[in-house]
């Protein structure tokens, strides 16, 4: 059996600190996570969570909730979240809203106790288990276009990565470990988009025949109404479209397009675009797709 040294029984009887009753007057904050969780409060700090209450994107829909006398922004800024309502709608915190949707929000409960989908620990501090952390339904408080999909958005937005959850200085390593990203990529990356669309585009003469296929099945493609896509056919070396067409497909669908040409040997460009905050930036897309046609 392998003895920790002193200097790590410190640390740990530090940390354990922490998370007892006798230090419920000094309030928890996302540093005193990062101390041991270095790897996945950086992921964290780069995610759209980290953002939530501060985004141009919220404050602009925050804006128009208060103009039509709805205030709520729990989602943006949730309190910690007792157990038995995961899954559900939190409470809005009283502080710190500049921090969005941190570690507290979603790992520690009212009494201090941490929670995960791991196994029940002990040390350094008391952590509990519940397999909903695993789930989709986890989500769907916030993200209510996950409750009738019957899929785990863990398992797209939250992917496996290496390294171990816990890789704090006084942590030891352990080889082949792994972790679930916390920085959910999502709608701000084109990469992962992409993978959730194809695009085909046939030429016959002057008519061109496009199809866009929804290979997800877990949502829509765009998920949310305050994201748009669309298709564009534009003529070699010009950036004005010809023709354009606005893109919603429900989930595991295609849509198909017929699209005349000026003639038989004009060369044309043909591009998905996804506009991620069109209410903000209505001329800022990400180009997923494209294919030149000779």
């Amino acid at each position: 059996m392998k003895l920790m040294s002193v200097k790590s029984i410190y640390y740990a009887i530090g940390i354990f600190w922490i998370f007892t009753p006798a230090a419920a007057d000094s309030k928890i904050v996302v540093e005193d996570c990062s101390t041991c969780h270095r790897t996945i409060t950086r992921e964290w700090r780069s995610s759209l969570h980290a953002q939530a209450y501060i985004s141009p994107v919220f404050l602009k829909r925050k804006e128009e909730l208060s103009d039509s006398g709805q205030s709520s922004c729990a989602c943006h800024a949730p309190d910690n979240i007792a157990p038995e309502f995961l899954g559900a709608v939190p409470e809005e915190r009283e502080d710190s809203l500049h921090l969005g949707v941190d570690c507290l929000a979603c790992h520690m409960d009212k009494d201090m106790v941490a929670w995960s989908s791991g196994q029940q620990r002990y040390a350094p501090h008391f952590t509990r288990m519940d397999t909903m952390y695993s789930q989709g339904r986890f989500c769907t408080g916030c993200h209510g276009w996950g409750k009738e999909s019957g899929f785990d958005c863990q398992e797209c937005h939250m992917p496996e990565l290496r390294g171990a959850n816990s890789d704090g200085p006084h942590i030891e390593k352990v080889t082949g470990a792994t972790h679930r990203s916390h920085s959910w990529p999502g709608s701000r990356k084109p990469e992962m988009l992409s993978q959730g669309v194809v695009l085909t585009a046939i030429r016959n003469g002057r008519e061109l025949s496009l199809s866009v296929t929804n290979v997800v099945e877990a949502h829509t493609f765009p998920v949310i109404d305050r994201h748009q896509a669309e298709i564009v056919v534009l003529p070699e070396s010009s950036l004005n479209p010809f023709w354009r067409q606005s893109v919603k497909l429900v989930r595991d669908s295609t849509a198909e397009y017929s699209v005349e040409l000026r003639d038989a040997n004009a060369h044309a460009l043909v591009e998905l675009r996804f506009y991620p905050v069109p209410a903000i930036w209505p001329d800022s897309f990400y180009v997923l797709h494209k294919e030149m046609i000779d």
